[in-house]
């Protein structure tokens, strides 16, 4: 059973004379949340953050770090 939380992923694998592409439309309000990783540099994060609000105003952002037992955890920003 899935809980309240739901992550997708799409795949789509190109064709033999395709073009590769880098994203496929969406709306915007359908990305709600951002997750970033522990290691990302500031000058990424930055970058991405920026992208991701000019989209989605409303849009969360969640950076992953570690706790000093190693546990990863993320944190809103």
């Amino acid at each position: 059973m899935l809980g309240a939380r739901c992550e997708y992923r799409l795949a789509i694998p190109l064709g033999e004379d395709e073009e590769p592409y880098d994203t496929l439309n969406y709306h915007p309000e359908e990305i709600i949340e951002l997750y970033l990783g522990a290691a990302i540099t500031n000058e990424n994060r930055d970058y991405f953050v920026t992208k991701a609000k000019g989209h989605n105003p409303n849009i969360k952002v969640f950076e992953a770090s570690r706790n000093v037992k190693g546990k990863i955890g993320f944190t809103s920003i």
